[in-house]
């Protein structure tokens, strides 16, 4: 959905596709375009002086289970499916993780129902081995932990998305991919050439990319 024929010229600044906004979404979206499409020639731009400036720099740094999300919803599909390409994905990068687990942990019996409205959810959702733990167990895997019940995660752990953003990012510089740091989308243009229809200009007036006219935008715009 992303892509138009390729272009004759080589200059430098001109693009199949631009990808604007460096957090974890444009990083993972911008290396799986040149996985995808080798020869696309595609540029990455961010405002800030960093990537994962934002958001994915300063998180809790969740791999979630897909416990809390809405059964059958897009965000509970990918986030099942997302926690093992997550793992698979900082192993093969040697990205430091910890599957700590999580305890979802019911204080007294009015917390029940809520509890167990929670592991319900987390059945339709197809969550991997998930539990529900009494007070003994929860003590044997936390012994800080005071509750009477609890719902058990094995599978969750915790992560600095920020070197994972970098991570894809540099995977997508050494496919062939270019970054530009520090630029700050300003305006959209058309241009006067047929072949490059549209121009990004930055927030200085003075950089313009040249593409085919299919860009991408962040949670920024």
């Amino acid at each position: 959905m992303f892509f138009s024929p390729k272009l004759n010229s080589t200059a430098k600044n001109v693009y199949d596709v631009v990808i604007v906004g460096g957090g974890i979404v444009g990083c993972a979206t911008a290396r799986q375009l040149k996985l995808s499409k080798p020869n696309l020639r595609a540029v990455l731009v961010e405002k800030e002086a960093k990537l994962a400036a934002h958001q994915s720099g300063h998180n809790s740094g969740v791999l979630h289970s897909g416990i809390y999300y809405v059964p059958g919803s897009l965000k509970a599909r990918l986030c099942v499916k997302g926690i093992d390409m997550a793992y698979k994905f900082c192993d093969e990068k040697s990205i430091p993780y910890k599957k700590c687990g999580k305890l979802i942990v019911a204080l007294n019996e009015g917390e029940i129902g809520g509890l167990e409205n929670l592991f319900d959810r987390s059945q339709k959702n197809n969550c991997r081995d998930i539990s529900v733990v009494d007070a003994k167990r929860i003590r044997e895997i936390e012994p800080h932990c005071q509750g009477i019940k609890a719902i058990w995660s094995p599978h969750t752990g915790i992560v600095d998305w920020a070197v994972v953003t970098l991570k894809m990012a540099e995977d997508f510089k050494q496919m062939g991919g270019d970054i530009e740091l520090g630029w700050s989308l300003n305006k959209i243009e058309e241009s006067s050439n047929p072949q490059t229809p549209i121009k990004l200009i930055d927030s200085k007036g003075k950089e313009v990319l040249n593409f085919l006219g299919k860009n991408l935008l962040g949670e920024y715009f």
